[in-house]
Order: C-alpha cells, then structure tokens, then sequence
C-alpha cells in the first residue's frame, strides 16, 4: 500500500486569512455630476427666476439712455415655482449570533456584509441618476438631445462635430454653457482608438502620458470640459441565473453643467436633493450621521442584529435645458 500524500494527511485545509476575493463594485460618478442641496422638508417647491427676463434686451432699448428730467423707465423680472419630492431608500442586512461566533475570521463575515450592502446603495442610486440623464422621449428628464448617426467605433464617425453640435445647441438654447461631459467606459475606449481623436491627442497630450492614464483611457478634459468616466457595471440577472453584467451608463454620452454644492441660484443640471434621516437604532459610527445613515439594533425573535443604509433623496433635475443626450453612441 503506498504511503498516503501530504494533502490526504491534512485533515482541515488550511485557510489563508490574508486573500479573499471579493469582487466589488466600483468607478461610481454620482457624487461628481450630482450637486448637493440639504433640505428640511420632503416636500416643497422651489422659485425659477426667468432666464428670459434676465436676458431680455429690446432693439427699442438697447442703449439704455434717458433723456434729463425723464421718468426712469421700469424693468421686471417673473418667476415661476417647480416641485420637488424626496424619497426613502433603504435597505437591510442581518447578521445572528451563530453566524457571529461560527463564521472564519478569514471572511470578515460582518464586514464584508456591510460592503456589499453600501455597494448595493451606490448601484442603485447610480442606476436612478443614470436613468434621469437622459432625453424625456427615451425615459429621462432632458429636453435636448439626438441620437449619434455614425457610431464612434467606427472609422468615418464625427465625434468633434458631435461634440460641438452638443455644446452649441445648449449655448444657444440658454446661454449657458456645458462643463462636464458623462463618457462611459467603452465609449471612451472607442474614442481613445478613433483616428480623428488620436490626431488630437498626439497634439495636447504627451503620447506616453495618454498610454498612462489606464482606465481613464481618455485626458481630463477635452474641447475645454471635464470628462467624466463611469465604468460602474451591474448584474442585472436574477439570483440564481446566469450572471448578465452591463454597464449602468449605456452607451450614451451625456453633456451637463455640474453647481456648487448648497449654492444659492446656481445653475446645476442636476442637484442631490437630501433630507434629514432620524433613527433610534445605534449608528455603526457611533454617533448619528446627519444625512445618508448606517444604523444597527437588535431584535429578540428572530435572534439577529439589523444593519441598515438609508438616505432620503431626489436627484432632481433643474436644469434640463442646461444638459445634452447624445445617445447610442456605438454599434449594438
């Protein structure tokens, strides 16, 4: 009988503490599109001062001389009023006593249940912000918008000229001009390889600096906006099927003009409306945070410790004019 194997005398497989796999979610852009407004009630409405009237000049006036003596003519400015609404959104994880005590140090059992329940609130949120860029007649809240005619994986595409049609239309629309523009990650790969754009390219940016920038895959800025690129992936599969991972961003390139946080009169495409969220649960941290909230209690039957994420928000578009949709971007 030969002598047993070293594998076959170990009867525990050894586990090593300091490797797991966990594959996360990552390359979020909410909080870089979204600027942030702290707002005590759930419900309300907001003023919208009239851009017109603002911008208003008359051929008949457009000196603006009076003569001596003359009554000093009146000017007006009208306003109109637009709603908002926040929402709840929360979510759980539990963990028992048992799982506690039984589970390998080695997962980080706990923790690693709060990663993936903050990660679930990322994608999601993600996914509604996603859903709000876009044009109205495609499910969105944007007003302006076309889809690409000649696809940007491909070689004859004009995608300075898409930008610049993207740009001007918002100009002339409002006066207002664009300083971010949404690119998700396979749309930029694609860009980053067209011919058109790599002559650009060859002359801003330093070649090897452009072979650096990694998953950025394209400069900070181009055609004087910021560039943005999500590269945020969801399985949007049942439990139990087979994994379907697809990017939350599509593939539609989408121009918007980001605020300061909390500023007052700031034109923001898009704003994070965000209540105040109350809890008698004990946060994780130890104190309770003001806004987005992770808490934790007990309860005696069943024997579990809650862990809960919640936050109280709108993504509330307020500039829907101020943005462009530039949709299907490439070939299905």
């Amino acid at each position: 009988m030969p002598p047993m194997s070293l594998e076959q005398l170990q009867l525990v497989d050894p586990v090593l503490s300091r490797l797991v796999r966990q594959d996360r979610p990552g390359g979020f852009i909410y909080d870089q599109i979204c600027a942030r407004m702290d707002v005590q009630f759930n419900a309300g409405i907001y003023p919208v001062w009239s851009r017109e009237d603002f911008s208003r000049i008359s051929d008949d006036d457009a000196e603006g001389a009076v003569q001596d003596r003359a009554e000093t003519p009146e000017i007006d400015f009208g306003y109109s009023t637009r709603p908002y609404v926040l929402r709840n959104f929360r979510r759980q994880v539990t963990i028992s006593p048992e799982e506690r005590s039984q589970a390998h140090s080695a997962l980080q059992f706990e923790a690693s249940k709060v990663n993936g329940l903050r990660d679930y609130m990322s994608l999601i949120r993600e996914r509604r912000l996603a859903r709000k860029l876009r044009l109205v007649a495609n499910g969105g809240a944007l007003t302006s918008g076309a889809a690409v005619g000649i696809k940007w994986d491909q070689p004859t595409a004009t995608i300075e000229a898409n930008f610049q049609a993207a740009r001007v239309a918002v100009n002339n629309a409002t006066g207002q001009h664009v300083d971010t523009a949404i690119i998700p990650w396979k749309v930029a790969y694609a860009m980053a390889l067209h011919p058109s754009i790599r002559e650009i390219l060859k002359y801003t940016v330093d070649g090897g600096k452009i072979l650096q920038l990694g998953d950025r895959i394209l400069p900070s800025q181009l055609h004087g906006v910021n560039i943005v690129i999500p590269q945020v992936q969801a399985n949007f599969a049942r439990k139990g099927a087979a994994a379907a991972f697809q990017q939350v961003w599509g593939d539609h390139v989408r121009f918007v003009k980001r605020g300061q946080d909390n500023a007052w009169g700031e034109v923001s495409t898009v704003y994070a409306l965000r209540g105040n969220v109350r809890s008698t649960g004990t946060t994780a941290a130890g104190g309770e945070p003001e806004f987005a909230l992770i808490d934790r209690w007990p309860t005696p039957d069943p024997p579990v410790d809650h862990v809960r994420m919640w936050e109280k928000v709108d993504e509330h578009v307020t500039a829907p004019d101020v943005a462009y949709e530039l949709s299907s971007t490439l070939t299905p």
